[in-house]
């Protein structure tokens, strides 16, 4: 049986869409905000066109899987993977340089929970 005119339509007009509007992605990893791998995956994902947000830990939180473990203390008692950040700033925030970068002082698990509320991420709006 062959697709409808009126199918074909709306395939290509969510694919056009698509590739219009561009889509609003979070990326995050069990690295760290500052790691190469993350930084360029979000440069290929602007580069298509697409609205995208890091929000990460401050750290290598690799192997901590599922489990959401929290910022201890409301300021940084160490400065983040790669000096990016220093000791005694805000357990989260965004990177100096760019605003779509965001840091947590907690799990992978926790920098998605914290994401949808306390980062004004293009994915959340």
């Amino acid at each position: 049986m062959r697709p409808s005119l009126f199918k074909k339509a709306i395939v290509a007009s969510v694919v056009v869409s698509g590739a219009v509007n561009g889509f609003n992605i979070l990326i995050t990893n069990d690295d760290g905000f500052g790691t190469a791998n993350i930084r360029e995956m979000y440069k290929a994902i602007k580069a298509y066109g697409h609205q995208a947000d890091i929000v990460a830990s401050s750290s290598n939180q690799s192997g901590m899987g599922g489990i959401a473990n929290y910022a201890g203390s409301k300021n940084l008692t160490a400065d983040t993977e790669f000096g990016i950040v220093k000791a005694g700033a805000p357990s989260i925030g965004p990177d100096p340089n760019d605003s779509h970068i965001w840091y947590f002082n907690g799990t992978p698990s926790a920098c998605v929970q914290i994401s949808s509320s306390a980062v004004p991420t293009t994915v959340s709006t």
